[in-house]
């Protein structure tokens, strides 16, 4: 940490476990960071930034038995770019719930999917997914 911070005085530190956590202010920061940290021939993995990921929602209201492809049919049909569609089970049952992952590439169009209320004329109700990660995040090894 002490050659990090001597580079890099705004970068803050966390003990996680066994690894530790940097954070840093900024894109270009975390792209500087990166370029040390590669030089210096730490090991490392960086988390990606929210806005380089993809949108993920969940949608409930479908019947269980609902075919993913029909979903993903139905939303390329309302103007959506789908990546892929899954059904969730559950932890300990391992029984298909009514509840459908939707992962869609980040853009202007795809964001409004949060408006879509019905779906193969069904109501719905659609939800952000929230996944593990934290924007500007890295994990040294």
């Amino acid at each position: 940490m002490k050659t990090i911070t001597a580079k890099f005085p705004t970068v803050r530190g966390k003990l996680s476990g066994e690894y530790l956590k940097l954070y840093t202010n900024s894109s270009e920061q975390k792209d500087q960071l990166i370029e040390f940290l590669e030089i210096v021939n730490f090991e490392f993995y960086a988390i990606r930034a929210k806005s380089e990921r993809p949108i993920k929602v969940v949608i409930k209201g479908l019947p269980r038995d609902t075919e993913t492809n029909d979903i993903h049919h139905e939303l390329v049909m309302l103007g959506y770019t789908v990546d892929k569609v899954t059904q969730l089970t559950g932890r300990i049952s391992k029984q298909k719930l009514p509840v459908f992952l939707i992962t869609l590439p980040r853009n202007i169009n795809n964001s409004k999917i949060f408006d879509l209320n019905r779906l193969c004329y069904l109501p719905v109700n659609v939800e952000g997914h929230e996944g593990k990660g934290v924007t500007h995040t890295m994990l040294l090894m």
